[in-house]
């Protein structure tokens, strides 16, 4: 900040410290600077420094696949990644795809009813996040309860949605719909630092790279297996179709809970 104003510079990069130029006869980098922090004490700088030493140091892309093939001899690593491919990729099938699908064909809802029952599973993400990581260091002062309390919460709004496909009031409508958005969305930042806190904050990283793209991964996987059962019990003729397309919600919950009960306690209460 100068005179009151927050200076961005340009393209905004003033805040980008590695890009400081603290000597400026030093080496050329790659912004077009010469003598930045980064190419000075960055980990590329660090590791030619210390491979010029004799120190053997696995080049970036080699270091970034050695901490993946070292989490992934650990159980706890697959643990997480069947918690986040089962429960965060919920909402996409809710609330990303068959939600409104649902609304329209089974009761007849207007669009704007459906956006605003949908638009709960928002508020779920706003409210949720916060209210999962005080449960977690606050109340139960433990991750790995708040992640299971999340998925039980989620395995009562897929079961709800499921048995009670045809028959679901508006108001609970919205009250499913705002439960999937907290089970969802809410735990994540608790699943991230039972990750840092597991791992160290070495891995954080790569692991915060993988466990986000299995979000969308099972996502994608189950918004397919939805549609899959729905054509099946349409082509069937089942009465409920729905409560097939929607089981796999309940069950994939259940199971989240058992991958989040089976990972270690990692918080530490420091006070």
């Amino acid at each position: 900040f100068a005179e009151g104003r927050m200076l961005r510079g340009a393209g905004a990069m003033a805040t980008q410290f590695g890009h400081f130029s603290i000597d400026r006869d030093g080496p050329a980098c790659s912004c077009g600077g010469r003598g930045c922090l980064e190419c000075l004490v960055g980990e590329n700088a660090l590791g030619m420094r210390a491979a010029r030493r004799g120190v053997p140091v696995p080049e970036g892309g080699r270091l970034l696949f050695s901490d993946v093939a070292a989490m992934a001899r650990q159980s706890d690593f697959w643990k997480m990644i069947v918690w986040y491919l089962t429960l965060p990729s919920q909402y996409f099938v809710f609330h990303g795809l068959w939600g409104a699908v649902y609304m329209g064909g089974t009761f007849g809802l207007s669009p704007s009813l459906i956006g605003n029952i949908l638009a709960m599973g928002a508020v779920g993400f706003i409210a949720g996040t916060p209210l999962l990581t005080w449960i977690s260091e606050k109340r139960l002062k433990s991750r790995r309860k708040a992640m299971v309390l999340a998925s039980l919460l989620a395995c009562v709004s897929g079961a709800a949605l499921s048995l009670g496909s045809a028959g679901l009031s508006v108001p609970l409508l919205f009250v499913v719909s705002l439960g999937l958005g907290i089970a969802a969305n809410g735990p994540c930042p608790v699943g991230y630092a039972t990750g840092r806190e597991r791992f160290g904050n070495r891995m954080v990283g790569s692991l915060s790279g993988i466990l986000a793209s299995s979000v969308f991964v099972g996502g994608a996987l189950l918004q397919l297996i939805s549609g899959a059962l729905l054509s099946f019990a349409q082509q069937a003729g089942l009465s409920q179709p729905w409560t097939w397309a929607f089981a796999p919600l309940a069950l994939l919950a259940a199971v989240s809970a058992l991958a989040a009960w089976l990972l270690p306690e990692t918080f530490v209460d420091k006070k």
